[in-house]
């Protein structure tokens, strides 16, 4: 992708578009361009920040395991979007785990990077705020949305949560370890509601069910069940 093509993506997000065309030559001159296969790890939950990323091609997943042990799907980031920024200001690890859902292209903001550019001028700092005020609205629409999923978008949210935990932990992340029993109780259905609906996706190829585990066939499709994009 040449650089008219890239500015081109980047500016489909709200935040990047309202830059001042210097800060914006800044940024897409000191990123760097990474590829991930799919399924492969960004970076996991706790882990210490090197920088926020912005998806160029494909789509990123970020989930997380809560302290309660409950797995929560965040959402997708998909062409445009800029991800991994909080840590940036507060210091603090990695709030979520970032998953490459199919063959992607990302570009990196190092830490030192960004710390540099900040350093150079306070509106540049007031920018990069601006950002996080950009991620914080999202995540505003995404609570208020989560609150109307109906139950196949949370199945396909748990699914996919547990599914990238597992690949965090280095085990088989198309294969989450879970009984229809205890699949139903995390999403607040019945036991029949979640046969049903796990062999209306067996039929549909996005799934295979298995003694004490779903293995995932097509988490693309998945996914977009999950933010419920259809």
């Amino acid at each position: 992708m040449n650089r008219d093509d890239k500015i081109a993506c980047l500016n489909r997000d709200p935040w990047f578009a309202s830059l001042r065309p210097e800060m914006a030559d800044l940024l897409v001159d000191l990123a760097i361009e990474r590829t991930y296969g799919a399924g492969q790890i960004v970076y996991t939950m706790d882990d210490v920040s090197t920088g926020m990323f912005c998806v160029i091609t494909g789509g990123v997943r970020l989930s997380q395991l809560t302290p309660g042990g409950k797995h929560l799907l965040f959402g997708a980031m998909h062409s445009g979007m800029w991800f991994g920024v909080i840590s940036e200001f507060d210091g603090l690890p990695r709030p979520y785990t970032a998953i490459a859902v199919e063959p992607s292209v990302l570009l990196r903001l190092p830490s030192a990077v960004i710390a540099d550019i900040m350093s150079r001028h306070w509106r540049n700092a007031f920018d990069f705020g601006r950002c996080v005020v950009v991620l914080y609205r999202r995540t505003l629409a995404l609570l208020s949305n989560h609150r109307t999923l109906d139950y196949a978008a949370r199945t396909a949210q748990t699914l996919l949560a547990m599914s990238d935990y597992a690949i965090a932990e280095h085990k088989d992340g198309n294969e989450p370890r879970v009984t229809q029993e205890d699949l139903a109780a995390m999403v607040g259905v019945t036991r029949q509601t979640i046969y049903r609906l796990l062999a209306e996706w067996e039929a549909q190829g996005l799934i295979e069910r298995g003694y004490g585990r779903v293995r995932l066939l097509d988490p693309v499709r998945l996914t977009s069940i999950a933010i419920a994009t259809e």
